[in-house]
């Protein structure tokens, strides 16, 4: 039988249909848009974030650095090809109609045949400290109100480089989607005095089935009404209201728990697309009781139909209690 389920913290809807195909686990992966991630040299010759090949990218904006050949863990440069572009010159007197904004790239390894569960706990770390710091920074620059932080994997989540890489847009608004969660948050915290995500998390982890993995500091979980197959969100269990001024204790383990997340999904569903999106929380001292940030995974296992078109309503033919169970199942050590 087939369930509306409204996301309480979203407001979006989905229909979970798990009638309507093999569960994800199940699914070869000829029929998943695979990463091929086996084969790949450590070092390409054409690819503009190998080490020695800094003649194709533009000028460098922050490297951090490194105690093994070739000297460092992450590059940060500006996006050659921007969705938006001219932050830190000269603001405009209308950002939204000059397309205002910053677009980076970071480099996330030296190396092109590594993604974030293949790095050491120092080089995973530097990845962190390094969407901390852009992060901060772009959100610092004249005439930006918001910073998206994402990470697509793989040419079927949107990937034009196979080097591993994320990506920071800095925008001149909060785009519609994260303003709407930010004043439904609101709205619930000025009715009940209480952030929704802690709300939510709690129900979450008294019941359990949706619950992947629980530390002191994060919990991992399917989410109840799930955009796709094996989605998974990555939760502060404190209240935590802005990405950028997370605690010390979230700073020191986050890359450990996404490492463990993506490890989980490969040893799944394979080596699948995804991607990886930060939704930050806020700043705004007016929101900071009711904003709390979390990541969010999402695998690219399902291409939209017309109904989904038509309808907004994303159609998850699995179960958000079986994908946490197969996640749960597996042992997430490299």
């Amino acid at each position: 039988m087939s369930e509306f389920r409204q996301d309480p913290l979203s407001g979006l809807w989905s229909v979970i249909a798990p009638g309507r195909a093999r569960r994800p686990h199940e699914i070869d992966e000829t029929e998943t848009a695979v990463v091929a991630h086996e084969g790949k040299p450590e070092f390409d010759p054409d690819c503009p974030f190998c080490p020695g090949n800094e003649h194709m990218l533009p000028p460098m904006v922050e490297e951090r650095e490194g105690d093994e050949a070739p000297g460092w863990f992450t590059r940060v440069v500006p996006n050659k090809y921007p969705i938006l572009s001219g932050a830190g010159g000269e603001l405009p007197a209308d950002c939204l109609t000059s397309g205002y904004g910053r677009h980076e790239v970071i480099i996330e390894t030296p190396r092109h045949d590594a993604d974030l569960p293949d790095l050491d706990p120092a080089g995973m770390q530097a990845i962190v400290d390094t969407w901390r710091a852009r992060f901060t920074a772009v959100s610092a620059m004249p005439g930006i109100e918001a910073v998206a932080l994402f990470r697509n994997r793989g040419k079927g989540a949107g990937a034009s480089v196979a080097h591993s890489h994320s990506q920071l847009v800095g925008m001149p608004f909060t785009p519609p989607l994260l303003a709407e969660g930010l004043e439904r948050a609101l709205a619930h915290y000025q009715e009940h005095r209480r952030c929704l995500t802690c709300e939510y998390l709690e129900r979450e982890l008294t019941a359990g089935d949706r619950v992947v993995e629980m530390g002191g500091t994060f919990a991992m979980l399917v989410p109840l009404a799930a955009r796709g197959p094996l989605e998974q969100w990555i939760v502060p269990i404190r209240h935590s209201p802005d990405f950028a001024q997370g605690s010390e204790d979230e700073r020191n383990v986050l890359g450990g728990v996404i490492q463990r997340a993506i490890r989980r999904l490969r040893k799944v569903v394979g080596d699948a697309a995804y991607n990886m999106v930060v939704e930050p929380g806020s700043s705004d001292p007016a929101h900071r009781p009711a904003a709390h940030w979390k990541i969010r995974l999402v695998p690219d296992l399902l291409t939209p139909g017309g109904f989904e078109l038509l309808s907004g309503l994303a159609v998850v033919p699995s179960s958000p209690e079986s994908d946490a169970e197969s996640l749960r199942g597996v042992n997430p050590a490299a």
